[in-house]
């Protein structure tokens, strides 16, 4: 950065000769400077992650407590991802701030965290309160691979942005090359579009050993040798017998992270014109009943707690004018299906649907094995109002 853009070395010689960079910024008693207080606030995120427990680990443990816990960890966290997308969607604190979490791999570290992995769990409360987390974790890589220099503030085109991760691929061919020709011989003769490929690029990182792929990244600039993952909390009890399967887990946790941030520095994501042309026309039911975009009349037992939502914001400054029709058109969006919703649920609440009980003998035996049969059969639902907008579709 330093060598492209002249004058943040100069602003950052100044700063680094004055008084306020040299002395101690926590004291006894005393108060974090302003230059610290980002950092800490981002280093505490990632150690309350750490330190996170899923719902199997608090249900094995039985303390309520350790429950009140993990809320306010989520609290925390949902304000601090939000403080950070606010801070990213300005253009005077997104070129430094970008640069600092792309240093330190922070949505890296987010997606590998337990409440992160735990959103794919069976658990509904543990997938209703990861909900969150995972869509603000989204937002903030979206913010970052945002389409526009940070420096400048200059937007940059779809093929601006290709060229840049081709040029990032042909810098890991060339690393490659020079230093594992043997073990990546199909990425080093391969198109720099393919290497910017997910899952090719995925495949050729599993057939190699972790000091190969440490070594790779360590030379791209991407980790240091001593940076290490978060340490995901497992059930099993700290014995000596298990000091095997730790290192085991701790190597893998370790090639997880160090693959998931070289797949996060080169793979080319979607433009934001490519995902939007792929929405569909009306809103799936995925959307219409998340209550983190789509809030509710009334507050939910989730939304009690937290006052966070997956929301863009229109702020009185924007990165382009693209990111404004951007957010804009996302808001209409959520608008819409919140008045579809609205819609939906007045239409179900005039039909009064009720479960049937009994056994329906008109189904097709012959289409059907028997546990979907007795399912079906189960499974029907009776209509005893009536509705101008709703109506009963039969099967037949």
């Amino acid at each position: 950065i330093f060598i492209t853009i002249t004058t943040l070395r100069r602003r950052w010689g100044v700063y680094s000769s004055s008084s306020s960079f040299h002395k101690n910024d926590a004291t006894a008693g005393g108060n974090i400077t302003l230059e610290a207080y980002l950092p800490r606030l981002v280093q505490l995120s990632l150690t309350v992650l750490n330190d996170f427990q899923s719902d199997a680990q608090l249900h094995a443990t039985n303390t309520h407590l350790h429950n009140h816990t993990n809320t306010a960890v989520l609290n925390f966290v949902h304000t601090t991802l939000q403080l950070l997308l606010d801070l990213l969607s300005t253009t005077a604190t997104r070129r430094y701030l970008r640069p600092y979490l792309l240093s330190i791999n922070f949505s890296v570290k987010c997606t590998l965290s337990t409440i992160y992995k735990s959103f794919t769990s069976k658990t509904n409360h543990t997938n209703e309160r990861a909900r969150l987390f995972v869509q603000l974790v989204t937002m903030l890589q979206d913010s970052e691979t945002f389409g526009v220099q940070d420096l400048t503030a200059a937007p940059l085109s779809s093929a601006q942005m290709a060229s840049m991760y081709h040029e990032r691929a042909h810098v890991l061919q060339k690393l490659a090359h020079r230093h594992h020709a043997d073990q990546l011989p199909e990425l080093i003769y391969a198109g720099v579009g393919v290497v910017c490929d997910a899952e090719f690029l995925r495949r050729n990182l599993r057939i190699c050993s972790l000091d190969v792929i440490v070594d790779l990244a360590h030379r791209l600039r991407l980790v240091t040798k001593e940076e290490e993952p978060l340490q995901r909390l497992t059930d099993h009890d700290d014995d000596d017998d298990d000091d095997d399967d730790t290192n085991d887990d701790h190597h893998s946790l370790k090639r997880e992270f160090v693959t998931e941030v070289m797949m996060h520095h080169h793979v080319l994501r979607p433009s934001e014109l490519q995902t939007l042309s792929r929405l569909p026309l009306y809103p799936e039911e995925s959307l219409l009943w998340n209550p983190h975009l789509v809030p509710p009349g009334h507050l939910t037992n989730l939304q009690q707690n937290t006052s966070t939502l997956a929301l863009p914001k229109l702020n009185l400054q924007f990165l382009t004018f693209g990111d404004y029709l951007l957010r804009a058109f996302k808001l209409l969006r959520l608008e819409s299906a919140y008045e579809i919703r609205s819609d939906l649920v007045d239409a179900i609440k005039r039909m009064r649907p009720v479960p049937r009980h009994g056994y329906d003998e008109e189904l097709d035996n012959d289409r059907m094995d028997e546990d979907m049969e007795f399912t079906m059969k189960r499974s029907k639902v009776e209509f005893h109002g009536w509705a101008r907008m709703g109506l009963e579709l039969s099967e037949k």
